[in-house]
């Protein structure tokens, strides 16, 4: 099977732990695994990635005021439906609410399946 996960990037976070930890499982189970995320060419993933998984940064990150964020979340959009398009995904795994957002308007109308991920440690909090 050819899988792409997608997250905003690949950081000490514990979602970038899961996505690279299921990446390096499923690459080492024989599937074609291909990581997406939005940060700049060249930054290095703060958890072992196996050779196996390849890595594409889409140099797409999204900062600044509310109407220019707004233009560059579709060029995320429309970069992430190109790179989707471009590895052949049989499934599309995405991780955290923001990127999952846009994962789910990128392969509207594609032919590929999508599952979303989001998790929320609300201990602590009111």
């Amino acid at each position: 099977m050819r899988m792409a996960l997608v997250i905003s990037s690949l950081g000490a976070g514990g979602a970038e732990r899961v996505i690279t930890t299921l990446a390096n499982h499923w690459a080492a189970s024989g599937h074609n695994v291909t990581m997406l995320t939005f940060e700049r060419p060249g930054a290095r993933p703060y958890y072992a990635l196996d050779a196996r998984v390849s890595l594409r940064q889409l140099n797409r990150v999204a900062r600044g005021k509310r109407l220019r964020t707004m233009g560059q979340s579709l060029r995320r959009i429309f970069a992430l439906r190109r790179a989707i398009r471009a590895c052949d995904a049989d499934l599309v795994v995405s991780f955290l609410a923001k990127i999952n957002i846009i994962t789910v308007l990128a392969t509207r109308w594609l032919d590929v399946r999508v599952t979303v991920s989001e998790r929320n440690n609300r201990s602590g909090r009111p």
